[in-house]
């Protein structure tokens, strides 16, 4: 029998953020959300610090870019940006090289797999679908299925009950500290991954439990029980 252990833990469920663990689309994000700025006849905003924004929800990324819009001028830039979001990504949407080897084979040694992100939920859907491991998921849960995004617990304490796992079942990863420190508040082990907008120094603040070059690391971790 194969086993999850990690830290001493018999690990059975996995949740993951998608951007920057799964797919890679970081180098595209500002300039889409430039693109739907220029559209709203806004500033343009140096790439750079739109990427520095990036793992929080869109809302608070607009709002800290421009901070004089109003609610509504910001529910504006929203539906903008999410409009043609997907079809504009797609042709850009690529997994992260082992990802989704990595997940079939969790998945096959009965490890639940569980994403998370401040996306939409129906936009993960159609990036899973796209990338053909949508199957392979056994819930998701996006920004529109929560009161409060990362970095507040309720994305991910919504996950383990719609997995049916207790705390110490699971492990949180994410390349940002949004999904670090959502996962250090609701409980969990968490694991940070080197790629996508991982930042060393920032990182360090919020302790996680593991630090790995990429999700495929997780195999690493995998033991046979008898």
């Amino acid at each position: 029998m194969v086993r999850l252990i990690i830290n001493g833990r018999k690990i059975r469920g996995i949740i993951t953020d998608l951007d920057g663990v799964i797919l890679s689309i970081r180098e595209r994000i500002p300039k889409h959300f430039n693109v739907t700025a220029g559209e709203l006849e806004l500033p343009l905003v140096e790439e750079g610090r739109i990427r520095s924004l990036i793992g929080q929800p869109l809302e608070g990324m607009i709002q800290t870019l421009y901070p004089n819009l109003d609610s509504r001028e910001v529910e504006s830039f929203l539906e903008a940006y999410r409009r043609d979001y997907f079809e504009r990504m797609k042709p850009f949407i690529r997994e992260i090289p082992g990802a989704g080897y990595t997940i079939h084979c969790l998945r096959n040694h009965g490890i639940k797999i569980a994403y998370q992100s401040a996306k939409p939920s129906e936009m993960m859907r159609k990036i899973l679908e796209h990338l053909r491991i949508y199957k392979e998921s056994d819930v998701i849960v996006g920004g529109d299925m929560v009161e409060q995004n990362k970095p507040y617990p309720e994305i991910i304490l919504r996950l383990l009950e719609l997995l049916y796992m207790r705390k110490n079942q699971v492990i949180a990863i994410g390349d940002t500290w949004y999904d670090i420190e959502a996962g250090n508040r609701a409980g969990v082990m968490t694991a940070a991954v080197r790629t996508g907008n991982y930042n060393e120094e920032t990182m360090k603040k919020y302790h996680p439990d593991l630090t790995l070059p990429e999700i495929g690391s997780l195999l690493n971790y995998m033991r046979y029980l008898k």
